[in-house]
């Protein structure tokens, strides 16, 4: 059986959860872009490509020249290691869209080495070759990339983006959390709350029918109606404000009336009457604290 277990194991897919970084790009220039005309408006910019996610990250737009300086902050990006970026110089006049030039494919990782061999100083920038249109610069290629400690000088003829990259860190985790991971919260909260909530009125069904007559009844009626009423407010999508807390009180509640889930009207007759009063004090208690979590 042992056996089993292990080769089943094995044979499960790992399933590996990768942590977001908050990544910040610094475009600072291109260089080698051809000459272009008369411009009556800027129009190019960087953009840098989230391959992964399928959104783009643009610059303002500058004038087409031969050298563009940025230094400009891109907004700080959620990435993982592993995502994939790509950065491409645009061209946007009126309806007409045009890459002038792109880059080709890195993961964060690889960028993130790069600027680690450049050096973390203000002026360390990563150099990237940009492969322009085949009708611009047939010649360019894609396939190699170089670091520098400064930008390039206006005469090369090589046309290439220099920018840096950093990683921001995150004081209070609580920031990344997103609005997909509080609702799976809320949910899963949810779901154990209304299970604590289940067993403890089976628990008051089962001792109202032991007690039928009793003046305890009435102690278990009341019960059984605010149950009912932390039932609604849970499930309710407008009112409801569930976390931890709730779900910690509920089956604190819960746990409290295992004792008594067996008890019978006859056993409780034969016990003392400081037995009944503090039975009477434990259900009155278990009124006010489901109505503390009704109207939390």
């Amino acid at each position: 059986m042992a056996d089993i277990v292990e080769e089943k194991r094995k044979s499960s897919p790992k399933i590996e959860f990768e942590e977001r970084k908050r990544i910040l790009f610094h475009i600072e220039s291109v260089q080698g872009l051809p000459q272009a005309g008369w411009q009556p408006v800027a129009s190019t910019f960087v953009s840098v490509e989230s391959l992964d996610t399928r959104e783009s990250f643009p610059t303002e737009y500058k004038k087409t020249n031969s050298a563009i300086v940025w230094g400009e902050n891109i907004p700080i990006i959620d990435l993982k290691d592993s995502s994939k970026v790509r950065f491409e110089v645009r061209s946007h006049v009126l309806w007409n869209k045009t890459v002038l030039g792109k880059t080709e494919t890195f993961s964060v990782r690889e960028l993130i080495k790069m600027q680690n061999d450049v050096g973390e100083d203000r002026d360390a920038f990563i150099s990237l070759i940009l492969t322009l249109p085949p009708s611009t610069h047939a010649s360019a290629s894609p396939t190699h990339q170089t670091s520098f400690k400064s930008p390039s000088s206006p005469n090369s003829k090589i046309p290439t983006l220099s920018f840096s990259i950093r990683e921001i860190a995150t004081k209070d985790r609580n920031n990344t959390i997103t609005a997909v991971d509080l609702q799976r919260f809320v949910e899963r909260c949810q779901s154990e709350a209304l299970e604590e909530l289940r067993e403890i009125v089976e628990k008051i069904v089962h001792l109202r029918q032991a007690f039928e007559g009793s003046s305890f009844v009435c102690l278990l009626d009341i019960i059984l109606g605010v149950s009912e009423g932390v039932r609604k407010a849970i499930t309710n999508p407008i009112t409801k404000n569930i976390n931890k807390n709730t779900v910690a009180c509920i089956k604190a509640l819960n746990c409290a009336l295992v004792p008594y889930q067996s008890l019978s009207g006859r056993q409780l007759a034969k016990t003392s009457e400081n037995s009944t009063v503090l039975m009477k004090e434990m259900l009155c208690g278990a009124v006010k604290a489901l109505a503390c979590v009704e109207t939390s």
